[in-house]
């Protein structure tokens, strides 16, 4: 295994069959200038855009952006170790869960040594979500992947009218209780959404290629940024992010906590999840401060 001061983060996308997990996977890997590993089932089944591959070398695809794919033929120990042994390191990790997998479960293998979770994001198909919920055979399954969701992604809004789409979101809500929830078409989100690269200079954001016209169910976004004082204690970052709007997707920022004052202390919030973990040996961090990302229907 190869020895990196930081953990890997990692992202589980979660969803039913057919809510689109394969083409927002295939959308990341696209438009990414990361080097994400990514850990699937099965090549066959997810079916990476082969315009993408480069070669498969074993149970491995290598993508010609530097992106490498393992199957989980040989078990999630096996992928674990061989992304973690992948010289040079990437700088995120992604696992697609099967669709009928309980994404919670998967999240699990984020707590392996030199990994850190960083969020799970569930896909749904925006027509046939409450349906499926109250399907006889898979509702259960269906409301766990929800249950477990940090970020749930409402995926073919274009398929669906915009009341439609309305009334769902707000039923996700009850559903996905504290997980952050987002419209999208083809499986286009941006990354500052799904990875909590807030570090944006724009203060709108919109799903790449994304034609938004009037009738748009798909967000925008809108960004901000937080000057904190450097003698913040940690029940006071706890009360400074409850007290951001429900909107709010994304927060990322590296402050300095009274009770650890030697190091920088990174942030990364999605949904209910709050990652806030220590960070490099430092006596200060310039400027400490958070930046949010939330979603902007009036725009």
């Amino acid at each position: 295994m190869s020895d990196h001061s930081e953990s890997l983060p990692v992202t589980v996308i979660g969803g039913y069959l057919g809510s689109g997990k394969t083409t927002l996977l295939n959308e990341i890997l696209r438009s990414t200038d990361d080097r994400i590993a990514v850990i699937v089932n099965d090549f066959g089944d997810i079916n990476i855009d082969a315009s993408l591959i480069e070669n498969q070398d074993g149970e491995t695809l290598q993508l010609s952006n530097g992106c490498i794919c393992c199957s989980l033929v040989e078990g999630f120990a096996s992928a674990i170790a061989t992304v973690l042994a992948l010289e040079p390191f990437p700088d995120r990790l992604i696992i697609e869960a099967s669709g009928v997998a309980d994404p919670a479960q998967v999240a699990a293998y984020g707590q392996t040594p030199g990994l850190t979770l960083d969020s799970i994001l569930v896909v749904v198909d925006a027509e046939r979500i409450r349906t499926l919920s109250r399907d006889e055979f898979v509702g259960d399954t269906v409301l766990r992947q929800l249950a477990a969701a940090d970020l749930v992604i409402l995926n073919k809004t274009d398929l669906a009218d915009p009341g439609t789409t309305s009334t769902t979101i707000d039923w996700l809500l009850t559903r996905a209780t504290g997980a952050a929830v987002i419209a999208a078409e083809h499986g286009r989100v941006p990354h500052s959404i799904i990875f909590g690269d807030t570090g944006q200079t724009r203060t709108r954001l919109a799903p790449a290629d994304t034609a938004a016209g009037p009738h748009s169910t798909v967000e925008t976004f809108t960004t901000w940024s937080i000057a904190v004082s450097d003698q913040l204690t940690l029940d006071e970052l706890h009360s400074l992010l409850d007290n951001q709007p429900d909107s709010v997707v994304r927060a990322k920022g590296l402050v300095l906590l009274e009770e650890d004052p030697g190091y920088e202390t990174i942030v990364q919030v999605v949904g209910k999840r709050r990652n806030i973990t220590r960070g490099s040996t430092r006596p200060a961090v310039p400027s400490p401060r958070l930046t949010f990302i939330a979603t902007k229907l009036d725009c």
